[in-house]
């Protein structure tokens, strides 16, 4: 079901229409809010866009890591699975 979300960074308020599960938008939008309260401090000498800017770009960054990160564990699985299956295989082979 649909429904209207607010987000309040600094001065200026948001609002969303999303049918996502409220426990994954309260994530987003409270990752968001601590993203926003570390570089908010800066808002006056960077102005509002840059720190959004600089918030996406440091979630894209965290994004691209853990892309990288679960490629790597899939390889790692993928090879642990094959040796799996061949020892198997192999064990099968001598017993018969």
């Amino acid at each position: 079901m649909k429904r209207k979300v607010d987000l309040i960074l600094g001065d200026k308020e948001f609002s969303f229409i999303t049918d996502e599960p409220e426990e994954k938008v309260n994530k987003i939008l409270s990752y968001v809010r601590e993203e926003y309260a570390k570089y908010g401090v800066l808002e006056e000498k960077l102005g509002f866009d840059k720190i959004v800017v600089l918030i996406l770009l440091n979630s894209l960054s965290k994004y691209i890591d853990l892309e990288e990160e679960l490629s790597e564990l899939r390889q790692k699985y993928d090879k642990l699975l094959g040796e799996i299956n061949r020892g198997i295989g192999g064990e099968n082979a001598e017993i018969g």
